[in-house]
């Protein structure tokens, strides 16, 4: 159970972020992943009624709104036309469609947990966040540490004909996955990112750039780069030496999809 002795319903971000600098207060939005665990705030800061939660198509830019339900965009239209079925594949598998329909995109994002699909998806397509007070930053620069306590409002997706794909093992459907990569490919660019290693979602900038170079794609080589880039841990659900055995799998089946 969830219990905050000092609820706030802030009136304005500025307000919020002023508290939430002080390391009593929480920040909440949709609050789904605090209140799965037994937990207690001395003060919780309630933002959600300040945030958007529609996912617009601009110029050069699909933009998420941070309070975006995950099941807003696994439904999209507009995520649909540009990406394919990417988005709908790297959130299905979490729980059911109550649950979807209350977990919000920026909350997903803060929370930056290793087995995130969504959160891998985003950084193969080099997204990027806007920070109230701070303004667009990259994903890649937001994961790597820092911006704890700093509010997300939106998410910035360029607008690019290419083409995407999620290559994933878990033990069952609903289950967060053992391990999973991505692979994005546009007319100049490649990006391999590998998630739940169980660590956050990796970005292989050698190997992606390798693969811009290679009249063979899917090389032996490529793949053992991107293997030296990335480390393995074991967890409850899977042991680094399982994690490093089919992670060329993965690649390998994601780097085909795209060349398909």
């Amino acid at each position: 159970m969830l219990k905050i002795e000092n609820y706030i319903k802030s009136d304005s971000l500025q307000q919020a972020k002023e508290l939430y600098r002080l390391d009593v207060y929480t920040l909440l939005g949709g609050g789904t992943l605090s209140r799965l665990y037994d937990q207690s705030f001395i003060g919780g800061i309630d933002i959600a009624h300040l945030l958007g939660n529609k996912i617009l198509e601009e110029e050069h830019q699909i933009i998420i709104q941070a309070m975006t339900s995950l099941r807003s965009i696994e439904e999209s239209p507009v995520l649909r036309t540009w990406y394919g079925s990417v988005f709908k594949d790297c959130v299905a598998h979490l729980g059911g469609v109550q649950l979807r329909n209350m977990i919000s995109a920026g909350g997903t994002v803060a929370a930056r947990q290793g087995t995130s699909e969504f959160l891998s998806v985003l950084l193969a397509l080099d997204a990027s966040l806007d920070l109230y007070g701070i303004g667009l930053i990259a994903l890649e620069q937001y994961l790597q540490g820092g911006y704890e306590k700093d509010i997300i409002v939106s998410l910035h997706i360029p607008c690019k004909t290419a083409r995407i794909h999620l290559s994933s093992v878990r033990k069952n459907y609903t289950d967060a996955s053992m391990l999973h990569a991505v692979v994005y490919r546009d007319e100049k660019t490649w990006r391999i990112v590998v998630g739940a290693r169980p660590m956050r979602a990796k970005l292989c900038s050698k190997a992606s750039r390798m693969l811009e170079q290679e009249k063979e794609p899917d090389s032996k080589e490529v793949i053992d780069l991107a293997m030296d880039e990335l480390a393995f841990a074991t967890d409850l659900r899977a042991t680094s030496e399982y994690r490093e055995s089919v992670c060329p799998v993965l690649l390998r089946r994601a780097i085909q999809e795209v060349l398909s």
